[in-house]
């Protein structure tokens, strides 16, 4: 992950799962490298996500892929120690569910991993400011999260610009990740408001209209 260039980072949610093995590696031709691990408890959201045991097989793939795990669970420091085991390279973490952030950060640094905040489109920057720079991703939900296919939120655009601006101007050497309708229409201006990674789900790389190549070619290059 480079925070001078744009990557995408597939959502395997929305991956045709009977069918992983052919998935991972048309993303591989398609020069995609990042995979997107979404975990959901039923409980922080409204749906239950990817498991354990689908990872164990996803991390068999690990020298082509960084693996980032999205955690959206009520109970985070259950998960952080498996996920570690099953080399997650980043584990993010929602800042909704703690008031003891910086106590989670030094937990999934102390399995060697990198520490990422996920951020709700309702939660205030300030609820991140003093850990910034502790963490080498901040994740911006542009949905609420839990579901795919929801309306892009058009008042997260001032806020990740404001991220960016804070994140200039204290030099901080940390990511800005957006998640949620980024496709074609939402990308050029997540780019132009500093967003780094984009996370390709069922509206811009999982399209049944394009092969994996092609939408990973225009989520690349529509902000250009």
């Amino acid at each position: 992950m480079n925070k001078n260039e744009i990557s995408i980072s597939a959502s395997l949610m929305c991956a045709d799962l009977l069918n992983l093995k052919n998935e991972l590696k048309l993303l591989k031709e398609a020069n995609i490298n990042i995979l997107h691990y979404d975990m959901m408890d039923g409980h922080f959201v409204p749906n239950l996500g990817l498991s354990m045991s689908l990872l164990k097989n996803v991390q068999k793939h690990k020298d082509d892929f960084v693996i980032e795990a999205h955690l959206m669970v009520e109970s985070p420091h259950i998960f952080i120690p498996i996920l570690a085991e099953n080399n997650a390279d980043f584990i993010i973490i929602h800042a909704e569910v703690t008031d003891n952030l910086f106590r989670l950060i030094d937990l999934i640094k102390s399995h060697n991993c990198k520490a990422g905040i996920a951020l709700n489109p309702a939660t205030p920057l300030s609820h991140i400011e003093y850990v910034l720079g502790e963490v080498s991703l901040i994740l911006m939900m542009t949905v609420e999260p839990g579901y795919a296919g929801q309306k892009f939120i058009d008042e997260m655009i001032p806020k990740i610009r404001k991220l960016s601006r804070i994140i200039k101007k204290n030099n901080y050497d940390t990511i800005i990740e957006v998640d949620g309708n980024i496709n074609k229409n939402t990308i050029p201006r997540v780019v132009d408001s500093g967003a780094n990674i984009l996370v390709g789900g069922s509206s811009g790389l999982f399209r049944k209209e394009y092969s994996l190549k092609e939408a990973a070619y225009q989520m690349l290059n529509c902000h250009k």
